[in-house]
């Protein structure tokens, strides 16, 4: 994803910002309470993914309800990276019969396919210009791989995205005293999401398949080994950073800065490295802290939920998440 298409979009970011801070102040309680935030926080996702793929809005950031296209595409994501866990992890007799597993992947696969073609049909072609939608469409590959490459993105973005803001969300109403920062300065809300990425990456482990025999460690690996780097794991460790179970954004700003990027080059990489980076990473850099601070200027974010964490392929909040918005004077 090119730079051009990120800096073009960043009006966009702004304005899909705006109206989730009105949709938030539709869907809280007179106290700023929010029960249940992941089913709000899905429809700001698919409307900010859809509306870089496609260029379009499909307005589920306009309605007092949340919408069951939303909430039953979400719940076909999640099942799909929790089953795609459990085959690709688990004993792979779904290579001989049918195992539940396999046949649920299979729906979901079909259901996001459908639901995300029929996005794309909907799409009118007058405009397309400038968006990803279209730098695919020109791209010299097969039609089928151009539609399967645009579903891709949207349904990854989508999931991706979602559990990132929720997990940034969620560190900032834990550490309040970094709201002020965060509405006085972008660079301070940007370097609360790469201390989010520290401590609560979406993507991880980074996996990689051997192409050729190597010695890590004394370790002797052969060709074709797997290869698990617990990143998450390392970015706790106190040989890599002071106080590394703590949220200090400060440590990616000013003097810490050079210490920090030192350390974590190779250790806070939530969207993997090399050849095999997420083409979603421009994306999820530039919408993340427009998100953070627009909202936090617009509501003191506070939570008592104790975060529980799951591995659905890739990292995700358990359960439902209740946050509390207070309306800033």
């Amino acid at each position: 994803m090119s730079p051009k298409t990120m800096l073009n979009f960043q009006t966009e970011a702004y304005n899909l910002a705006e109206d989730w801070c009105s949709y938030l102040n539709i869907k809280k309680d007179s106290n700023g309470y929010i029960e249940n935030i992941n089913d709000l926080v899905v429809q700001l996702c698919i409307e900010t993914t859809c509306a870089l793929v496609l260029g379009r809005r499909l307005g589920f950031l306009c309605s007092n309800t949340v919408s069951n296209e939303s909430l039953r595409l979400a719940e076909a994501l999640q099942d799909h990276f929790k089953e795609l866990r459990d085959v690709q992890f688990g004993l792979p007799l779904w290579k001989y019969f049918k195992t539940k597993s396999y046949q649920t992947l299979v729906k979901c696969e079909n259901y996001i396919y459908e639901t995300v073609l029929g996005m794309i049909n909907d799409f009118t072609e007058d405009t397309s210009e400038g968006t990803l939608y279209a730098s695919i469409m020109k791209a010299n590959i097969d039609e089928r791989e151009k539609t399967a490459a645009v579903i891709d993105f949207i349904a990854a973005g989508i999931h991706t995205l979602k559990n990132s803001l929720i997990f940034l969300f969620y560190l900032v109403a834990k550490y309040p005293d970094c709201q002020k920062n965060i509405i006085q300065d972008l660079n301070y809300a940007k370097a609360c999401t790469t201390e989010s990425f520290r401590l609560l990456p979406t993507a991880t482990p980074l996996a990689r398949i051997l192409e050729q025999d190597m010695t890590i460690a004394d370790y002797e690996l052969g060709a074709g080994s797997i290869v698990l780097c617990h990143n998450a794991v390392a970015c706790r460790s106190e040989t890599n950073f002071h106080c590394p179970n703590e949220f200090i954004p400060e440590r990616w700003l000013g003097d810490e800065r050079r210490r920090a990027i030192s350390a974590g080059t190779f250790l806070v990489i939530p969207f993997g490295t090399g050849r095999r980076i997420c083409p979603g990473k421009r994306f999820i850099e530039l919408v993340l802290p427009i998100f953070l601070q627009q909202t936090v200027k617009n509501f003191e974010i506070s939570t008592d939920h104790v975060l529980e964490l799951q591995f659905e392929f890739l990292r995700a909040p358990k359960g439902s998440m209740s946050m509390t918005f207070k309306q800033r004077d």
